[in-house]
């Protein structure tokens, strides 16, 4: 079986719900790589005694999975700024002719999504990467009446010209950053309650404390002194990417130092690789 579908006429659309790019609108972005989506439903087997088994209940709320990877873009990040809702909207499939609608044979269409992990990866002479896993409501994650058209527009993606720069606290000198990976973890219940006649939802999704940060920093071993296991809070731990000028900056927030390895290797080369973890 061979696919009719054109794939530049496929995309991944988002709708933007705090202006980052069109206000109120579905936008197309730019530079995935990759995505995914599922989902399955916990069932338990209704055993009454006497009568054959026949029928089963939805005995917890429906596990939902959406993935997605894409190249970093120059500009506004409209990932970051939707952490912390719980309202995002998804369009996974063809693209209308302008001014249309999609239905649900077009594609798949998301709803009532969360952020849960969002990680950023950056790498010497490589293009920066970010990814991201999302969650959504029990009831409330497909919407069969489809979405509109993108009509906002994201910033292509540009490969940093000058490269990353990191502060990392006490450390100083001439040691080359090879590579950082930085992630955000939010932690998202699915809190059982009381069917609300108004929404009908037999599960609530709700943000708990804390948002848990991680990096991984691995650097070239110039003139690198050990950080004295002083795992102490707080240190500073900021990753800037640039390309003439600075394109982004990400922060990670009361950041601790609590793990260090030196690498050596037959080829001459030694590096050193740094753990670092903050809650906010």
């Amino acid at each position: 079986m061979y696919s009719a579908i054109d794939p530049s006429k496929v995309s991944i659309m988002m709708y933007d719900g705090v202006g980052t790019y069109a206000s109120g609108s579905y936008v197309p972005l730019y530079s995935v790589t990759q995505c995914n989506f599922g989902y399955d439903l916990p069932k338990s087997d209704v055993n009454i005694l006497g009568h054959r088994t026949e029928s089963s209940i939805l005995s917890g709320p429906p596990s939902t999975s959406f993935s997605m990877s894409r190249l970093w873009g120059q500009g506004k990040d409209i990932l970051l700024a939707h952490t912390g809702r719980s309202d995002l909207k998804f369009h996974l499939g063809k693209i209308a002719a302008a001014g249309t609608r999609l239905n649900s044979y077009t594609g798949i269409s998301l709803t009532d999504g969360a952020i849960s992990n969002l990680s950023i990866s950056v790498s010497a002479g490589e293009v920066p990467s970010i990814s991201a896993d999302f969650i959504f409501s029990d009831n409330n994650f497909y919407d069969l009446t489809g979405a509109q058209n993108g009509t906002g527009a994201e910033v292509l993606t540009v490969i940093p010209q000058t490269g990353i720069q990191l502060n990392i606290g006490s450390q100083a000198g001439n040691n080359v950053v090879i590579s950082t990976n930085f992630s955000m973890k939010f932690n998202w219940i699915k809190e059982p309650r009381v069917n609300d006649p108004s929404s009908g939802q037999r599960f609530l999704m709700e943000l708990t404390r804390p948002i848990n940060y991680t990096a991984n920093i691995e650097l070239t071993m110039d003139d690198y002194m050990i950080d004295r296991f002083s795992f102490s809070n707080p240190k500073t731990w900021e990753l800037k990417i640039y390309e003439s000028s600075l394109l982004a900056t990400y922060t990670m927030k009361n950041p601790e130092l609590v793990g260090e390895s030196v690498n050596f290797n037959s080829q001459g080369i030694q590096t050193v690789s740094l753990q670092y973890r903050g809650v906010g």
